[in-house]
């Protein structure tokens, strides 16, 4: 509300000013998940070993991920609450980031 007096400041100005901080803290929130979610999907890609079926399945337990590992379990912990990633149906040490636009839709 800048440096206006309190006795100038009526509801008014008081509720658009909350209006609008709450919009910023919105799409400040929006683009810190953004962030993370494209940190957390590259630092899996970075320092877990893909393996390919169908689809890419990176061994999140894999020699690799010991270089990473504090990233690589922060980055799967990150998606695992966001719902964005899937552990392979019958081996749990290999994982996948899900597109966060499908999971959207």
């Amino acid at each position: 509300m800048g440096t206006a007096s309190l006795a100038e400041t009526t509801p008014a100005k008081c509720v658009d000013w909350l209006i609008a901080e709450v919009e910023r803290l919105m799409q400040v929130n929006e683009l810190e998940r953004e962030i993370a979610y494209q940190a957390a999907r590259s630092d899996i890609g970075c320092y877990c070993k893909g393996h390919r079926e169908s689809l890419i399945w990176y061994d999140i337990e894999s020699p690799e991920a010991d270089e990473g590992k504090e990233m690589v379990d922060t980055a799967v912990q990150y998606l695992e609450i966001r719902g964005l990633l899937m552990r392979h149906p019958t081996n749990s040490d290999l994982a996948r980031p899900l597109d966060v636009e499908a999971v959207r839709s």
